[in-house]
């Protein structure tokens, strides 16, 4: 991966933007192939009609809003270009404070901004930050941790 990839894709947070699922772009194709697709063939009514053989597709109306709002989860860029929560107060404290990321600030151990983050990701986003810190920006993504604590198996 070159330099400007590593950069680009680099949080403030202290992670890879590509790792995230809302910037997966197949995933996002897919869900809207889907919706083109059930649409067209009409699958809401097929599922209305086979509901009484398989109660399961009573519920079809769920699996529509569920994919809506999957689909609403797309990240369109990356934090550092615009992409990313609108409003990010990570984001916004490094910009403030003139720091390409967390791992420039000294308040950084104590900091209750990324508390949320932690809440979720655990240990990953010290460990990241850690590893800006040691490495630079333009070396560290192939140490990172995993993003999703489903994902630490793999």
């Amino acid at each position: 991966m070159n330099e400007d990839d590593q950069i680009g894709f680099t949080a403030y947070c202290g992670f890879f933007c590509r790792d995230c699922i809302p910037s997966q772009k197949r995933l996002f194709e897919t869900i809207r192939e889907l919706s083109q697709l059930a649409s067209t063939l009409r699958l809401d009514k097929y599922a209305e009609l086979k509901a009484h053989d398989n109660p399961s597709l009573k519920d079809y109306a769920i699996f529509e809003r569920v994919l809506s709002e999957l689909a609403g989860l797309e990240c369109q860029a990356p934090c550092r270009h615009g992409g990313g929560k609108a409003e990010c107060v990570i984001r916004d404290c490094a910009q403030a404070r003139g720091f390409a990321g967390c791992w420039e600030c000294s308040e950084r151990p104590a900091c209750n901004l990324l508390a949320h983050l932690k809440s979720f990701h655990g240990a990953t986003i010290d460990n990241n930050l850690d590893t800006i810190e040691e490495c630079g920006i333009n070396d560290w993504s192939d140490k990172r941790g995993k993003h999703y604590p489903w994902s630490q198996d793999s």
